[in-house]
């Protein structure tokens, strides 16, 4: 997984997989769900970042449970 921001384009990526999409849905103004051809979730766009979360958000941004528990 990574996480792209693009301070020109004001846009936060969460990209799960490395590959194109085939297909993305809207899932509200200004965030897009990309797809792949076999309609698994690849990434995440939001738009217009800067405007929904204050910089400091930004800089502390974290992964957590990331992997299932192996309890």
């Amino acid at each position: 997984m990574r996480i792209e921001f693009d301070l020109e384009a004001d846009a936060l990526y969460v990209r799960f997989k490395d590959e194109r999409p085939a297909d993305n849905v809207d899932i509200q103004e200004g965030i897009t769900a990309d797809f792949d051809a076999s309609h698994r979730l690849i990434g995440i766009e939001i738009l217009n970042v800067s405007r929904r979360l204050p910089p400091e958000a930004l800089a502390t941004i974290t992964v957590q449970n990331l992997l299932p528990s192996t309890r």
